[in-house]
């Protein structure tokens, strides 16, 4: 059975985790934009590289809360995930349909970030939750 609690406190947690992973990369790149401004590898490939960090930054984001699902809920903990994932990475991914940027890229980081959550979930190497969880 899906846990509604669950599920709001895993998206809640899930976007934090997101948040300040988000915050961390961004310091990283701004600081490495700003020590590889001459280095000619850097300038070629700068685009790539922080498409590839911003990736993994939101599939360990959503892995992260993929894994605090396996604490809150008994049964069905890869299914929470996805969904707990489904729900944060589209939000986010929403966010951009204001301006217009929805593009093939954005499919496949929803993607990618919904089976973070389902693995991180499943593969989880914290304990299962037992049958008294936190949220009864």
């Amino acid at each position: 059975m899906i846990k509604i609690d669950a599920l709001v406190l895993g998206c809640l947690a899930t976007a934090i985790i997101f948040l300040i992973n988000q915050l961390i990369f961004i310091l990283i790149a701004a600081y490495s934009g700003l020590a590889g401004i001459e280095d000619e590898f850097w300038s070629q490939y700068k685009d790539l590289i922080w498409q590839i960090m911003g990736l993994a930054t939101l599939c360990g984001s959503m892995g992260l809360g993929g894994m605090l699902m396996r604490l809150m809920v008994i049964k069905h903990q890869a299914l929470h995930g996805l969904i707990v994932s489904s729900l944060t990475s589209g939000l986010f991914i929403w966010s951009l349909s204001d301006r217009g940027e929805l593009t093939l890229m954005s499919a496949v980081i929803f993607l990618a970030g919904a089976g973070s959550g389902a693995l991180g979930a499943h593969y989880s190497p914290w304990p299962k939750a037992r049958s008294k969880t936190i949220l009864n």
